[in-house]
C-alpha cells in the first residue's frame, strides 16, 4: 500500500500557504484615507495579518511612515516582527 501523507500533507501546505495573509489580504484593504490608518489585529493570524498591512501601506502605496499605527495582539509563538504596528 502506498502511504499518503506526503500527498496529503502537500495538499495541506498548500492550501495554508494560499490562505496566507501575504496573498488574501492585499486586495481587501482599502485605499488610503487622507489622514492615518489605524490597524487593529488580533488573533493567532494577527502578526502576519498587521506585517501584510504594513507591506501594502507603506511599501505598496508608499504611505508616509508616521500615518500607520495600530497594535496586533496574538498567542505566544505566533509573533511576527512589524515596523510600525
Amino acid at each position: 500500500m502506498t502511504d499518503r501523507r506526503p500527498l496529503l500533507r502537500a495538499l495541506y501546505d498548500a492550501a495554508v500557504a494560499a490562505a496566507h495573509p501575504n496573498v488574501v489580504l492585499a486586495p481587501h484593504l482599502p485605499a488610503a484615507p487622507k489622514g492615518r490608518v489605524i490597524c487593529l489585529a488580533a488573533g493567532k493570524g494577527a502578526g502576519a495579518m498587521a506585517a501584510a498591512a504594513e507591506r501594502h501601506y507603506l511599501d505598496t502605496l508608499g504611505l508616509a511612515p508616521e500615518r500607520l499605527v495600530g497594535i496586533a495582539t496574538t498567542r505566544h509563538g505566533y509573533g511576527v516582527p512589524t515596523r510600525r504596528i
